[in-house]
């Protein structure tokens, strides 16, 4: 095939392509279809990096080998392309696709008088007008009837990472007016005298869209199993079928309590200026080695430090998030902040804290609650030097459990009671023994 036709046949198929619909709405799949079709025509295929900076908007901060984006929507327009020649059938010897371990379209033409599978040929294309590089908005048209809601699939749209800078600047004007006595008593004085550089790390939920055939999003989903992008792209990967489901949106959501718990942590921040403040779903392992960290959010948003937060000792989380088992005293803690519609008065709900060594011997806290008051409880009661004097004292090596019963009326906890309050073993914490 010379220059010419392919130019012409893959112009031509790339329209139709457009035009059947295979694609679904503008978003993602799109852009990338319209610059490789664009690209086609340079010498150079472009490289993963160009691809996730001119389609994705990543930045400096893209890592080929750590961030999945390019790969799997290379897979997923693969598949789509796939399904467009099953559904509507080739227009002649040749059709357009993406060779396996590269980043262009060609036309693929099958030889005269083979069977066999066609052989890539390498093909200019013609150019196209290249869609603007903005992130999908459709997630934000979805009318409140499209929003699935349920105990394993949940939306937040309470709040979002805006509010962790809200509970920032609250942070910065509070700090005068909350007792800083806590920061010098057991369990908290660690912090006082660590070289590691501080983390704090909110409980944010990663969301993503469900889509339907077309691509366009029919809801907003949060699987308690996925808390970042690569835990969504991996499992895509694994499930074949959920290439043409869900789609990675770039949303992320916070509880608004986890604004007030930051409050009561504000003399902490004042002591380490330069501490960060990210979301659980950007945690990676290497920062949990390297840094000081305190957790504060749900108990369902922990992400990568939910193992550690229980090993060694009697209490752990429930399957559903909003329980917490006591496994020394054999029964159960459930929150009614979890039922839908609430009670009417007063709920009762569960806070949980911890702090134990890293695994370099820097420290990690846990605030974490069941929902709204049980978060707002625990991160109350934690930083209340009069509470702490009631807890055991340890020292910098050693881990301790507490677990507060908080009840409380729309998000706000009126009343907190301590119910467990004892050390963990640190030796398992981190090991590879299963949890409790």
């Amino acid at each position: 095939m010379t220059d010419a036709a392919a130019v012409s046949a893959l112009s031509s198929d790339a329209e139709r392509i457009r035009r059947s619909g295979v694609l679904g709405r503008p978003g993602q799949l799109t852009r990338l279809f319209d610059f490789l079709v664009e690209r086609s025509a340079d010498a150079d295929p472009p490289s993963e990096t160009d691809i996730a900076s001119e389609v994705f908007n990543r930045g400096r901060e893209f890592i080929p080998g750590q961030d999945a984006v390019v790969r799997v929507n290379i897979h997923r327009l693969r598949k789509r392309l796939d399904d467009f020649y099953l559904r509507h059938g080739l227009s002649g010897p040749d059709r357009l696709a993406l060779p396996r371990g590269e980043y262009r379209l060609v036309v693929e033409t099958a030889a005269e008088g083979e069977t066999g599978d066609p052989t890539p040929a390498q093909t200019p294309a013609a150019r196209t007008t290249s869609q603007d590089g903005l992130r999908p908005t459709s997630a934000g048209k979805l009318s409140p009837d499209k929003i699935a809601i349920s105990r394993r699939s949940l939306f937040l749209g309470a709040a979002g990472l805006g509010v962790a800078h809200l509970a920032g600047w609250g942070a910065a004007t509070y700090v005068n007016s909350r007792p800083k006595g806590f920061l010098d008593a057991s369990p908290w004085s660690v912090y006082e005298r660590a070289a590691a550089p501080l983390l704090i790390v909110l409980g944010d939920y990663y969301i993503f869209g469900d889509t339907d055939e077309k691509g366009q999003v029919l809801r907003l989903t949060r699987e308690f199993f996925i808390n970042s992008r690569d835990e969504l792209y991996q499992y895509m990967m694994e499930n074949d079928d959920l290439h043409y489901r869900y789609m990675d949106l770039d949303l992320r959501y916070l509880p608004t309590s986890v604004a007030t718990a930051l409050q009561d942590l504000a003399p902490l921040m004042a002591r380490h200026p330069s501490a960060q403040i990210i979301g659980a779903s950007q945690v990676s392992p290497q920062m949990l080695r390297d840094h000081d960290v305190v957790y504060v959010g749900y108990l369902s948003g922990l992400g990568p430090v939910r193992h550690p937060a229980f090993r060694g000792g009697r209490l752990t989380v429930g399957a559903s998030f909003d329980q917490i088992i006591d496994h020394k005293a054999g029964r159960t803690y459930d929150s009614e902040a979890a039922l839908v519609p609430p009670p009417q008065g007063l709920v009762r709900d569960y806070g949980y804290f911890t702090r134990f060594p890293g695994p370099t011997g820097n420290t990690i806290s846990i605030i974490a609650g069941a929902r709204d008051i049980g978060l707002s409880g625990v991160a109350e009661a934690v930083t209340s030097p009069t509470v702490l004097k009631s807890l055991p004292r340890i020292r910098d090596d050693q881990a301790i459990e507490v677990l507060f019963e908080v009840e409380g009326q729309n998000g706000a906890n009126l009343k907190t009671k301590l119910l467990v309050a004892q050390q963990r073993d640190p030796s398992t914490i981190w090991t590879a023994t299963p949890l409790n």
